[in-house]
């Protein structure tokens, strides 16, 4: 079975669902690349009442190739459930890869075909899937891409192995399932050779885009670098939608243009550089003690130790700027008086991220801005107890 080489000193994290195509992959990289760089990942979604018995086959099959598995349970909203739990899906993924490291997943020629279909029809440039992207500090890996679904079948039946049929699948309701279930069996009646003619489709080849801010002053902006730079977010806009970031990305300097690419993100422009932006609500406010993390769906707060900080027994009140029982947000520094919004600008801090940026009060006083600024007098130096400094980091795309 051909596996993309991949660099030797990587971790190879195998998304593993349990169904016939994943258990094909798990075999595959184990058999080429070796048990000791191989971790599988099960994501659990919540969404079907067996899923916990799924995961349970995930982790028998992993154990009987003596292969280590994380399982992860995660809680899907309201709204589009597909489109959630991808993006929570590989959410989950980018937070295990670590530089160099390799997520790989079993897409093939039956999946390429679809999506190609599936992007035609939804207005979309035929790309098909990459065969290897960046996500986070590694990337992903697609090695099955000149394979069909009964070739995966025939080797993991060879193996011995049993897999999990998702009914979901054949829910025609969503897109992909009825290009699969309905239109290409009527295509394949007529063109029998369909999938793979349609999986070669020889569109031209995307410019390599990392997933961070797109430099506006270094790159050039046209439909072909802004598409290659959306699908680095894992984003698959129509080309109307693609085109109104162009236009938009020339609007004028003091303007903030936001284009929604999906369901749950935008992109935005900020100082000369376009953003990929997810949607976030401000979270309520919450008391704290230093050195206690906390878990927002905008971000995370944590804590450095530290000799010039809060002492740990200092109790804090963590709020934004939407929710804040304060009458005034602002911030004494440096002997001077300074809103909010002032000190913001000058650390050059996103608008859309200040509404979910914490503040920190401290007997009705903002006592600090994590990453921004701290009150004069807010930090102690040299106690007995452990003192620590706040660190906010926002969600990423």
């Amino acid at each position: 079975m051909s596996v993309i080489p991949v660099s030797d000193a990587s971790t190879l994290w195998i998304a593993f669902s349990g169904g016939v195509d994943s258990t094909a992959l798990l075999c595959g990289c184990v058999a080429v690349h070796g048990r000791e760089r191989c971790k599988a990942i099960h994501i659990d979604h919540g969404i079907h009442p067996e899923s916990p018995n799924w995961a349970e086959h995930c982790r028998s099959v992993c154990k009987g190739l003596n292969l280590p598995l994380e399982v992860e349970t995660v809680a899907l909203s309201e709204g589009n459930i597909e489109m959630q739990a991808r993006l929570i899906r590989y959410d989950q993924f980018r937070k295990r890869l670590t530089s160099g490291d390799s997520l790989v997943t079993a897409h093939h020629v039956d999946d390429v075909a679809e999506t190609i279909l599936w992007q035609v029809l939804t207005g979309r440039a035929p790309v098909g899937i990459a065969q290897t992207r960046t996500l986070g500090p590694g990337n992903v890996v697609r090695p099955f891409l000149a394979l069909s679904k009964s070739e995966l079948v025939e080797y993991v039946k060879g193996q011995g192995l049993s897999w999990i049929e998702d009914p979901s699948n054949d829910d025609t309701t969503l897109d992909r399932n009825w290009i699969r279930r309905v239109l290409l069996p009527i295509v394949e009646e007529r063109y029998p050779d369909a999938r793979k003619r349609i999986s070669k489709i020889n569109w031209p080849k995307l410019p390599t885009v990392t997933a961070e801010p797109l430099n506006l002053q270094s790159s050039p902006v046209d439909a072909v670098r802004i598409r290659a730079w959306l699908l680095a977010f894992g984003v698959s806009a129509t080309t109307s939608i693609v085109e109104e970031i162009v236009r938009q990305s020339y609007a004028r300097r003091d303007s903030m243009p936001m284009v929604r690419v999906s369901s749950s993100k935008t992109v935005r422009r900020f100082r000369g550089r376009l953003y990929v932006v997810p949607d976030t609500q401000p979270f309520e406010p919450v008391e704290v003690y230093p050195g206690d993390d906390l878990h927002f769906e905008s971000g995370e707060l944590t804590w450095n130790e530290t000799n010039n900080g809060f002492e740990s027994s200092t109790k804090l009140l963590v709020c934004n700027r939407r929710n804040a029982p304060v009458p005034k947000l602002e911030l004494r520094v440096n002997k001077l008086t300074k809103p909010l919004s002032s000190l913001f600008q000058e650390k050059g801090i996103a608008p859309w991220l200040r509404q979910s940026w914490p503040v920190l009060i401290e007997s009705d006083q903002v006592v600090c801005v994590p990453g921004v600024a701290a009150a004069d007098g807010a930090f102690v130096r040299y106690t007995k107890k452990p003192v620590y400094v706040p660190h906010w980091r926002p969600r990423e795309s």
